[in-house]
C-alpha cells in the first residue's frame, strides 16, 4: 500500500478523489477492504471503474498517454495484490485483475495501435 499523506487520506475518507496514483490505490484498495463487504460486485465494479474514470478526466485530462495508462494498470494490479495481503474476499482480486483486462483491451490496446501507427512498431517482426 502506498504511503498517502494523512491530510490525503481524510480527503478521500471525507469524499475527496484522488489525484496520484498513490490515492487512486488507496482510494480503491479503502472501499474494497472496508466498505464492500456487503456490496453487490457488479455495483463495486461500477463504484471502481468511477474512481478510474475520475481519475482520468480530473488528473490526465482525459488524455491517455503511457503514464495515465501505466498508473491505471499499475494501480489495479498493486491494489489486488494489497486486498489479497490484507485477507480482502477472493472476488476482490478477480474484479481488479478483470477491470484491469478490460482497461487494457479498451484503452491501452487501442492507444499502442495508434502509436504504431504514427511512430512505426518498437517490435517488428
Amino acid at each position: 500500500m502506498p504511503y498517502v499523506a494523512s491530510g490525503a487520506r481524510e480527503r478521500i475518507l471525507d469524499g475527496g478523489l484522488p489525484y496520484t496514483p498513490g490515492e487512486l490505490n488507496f482510494c480503491i484498495t479503502n472501499y474494497l477492504v472496508n466498505e464492500c463487504e456487503d456490496v453487490d460486485r457488479e455495483d463495486a465494479k461500477a463504484h471502481v471503474r468511477k474512481m478510474l474514470d475520475h481519475y482520468m478526466v480530473e488528473v490526465h485530462k482525459d488524455r491517455l498517454n503511457y503514464a495515465a495508462a501505466n498508473d491505471v494498470v499499475g494501480v489495479l494490479c498493486c491494489a489486488a495484490y494489497e486486498a489479497v495481503r490484507r485477507d480482502a474476499a477472493e472476488w476482490i482480486w478477480d474484479l481488479l485483475f478483470e477491470l484491469a483486462d478490460q482497461w487494457y483491451v479498451e484503452q491501452v490496446g487501442p492507444y499502442e495501435d495508434l502509436a504504431i501507427t504514427r511512430n512505426g512498431d518498437v517490435y517488428p517482426s
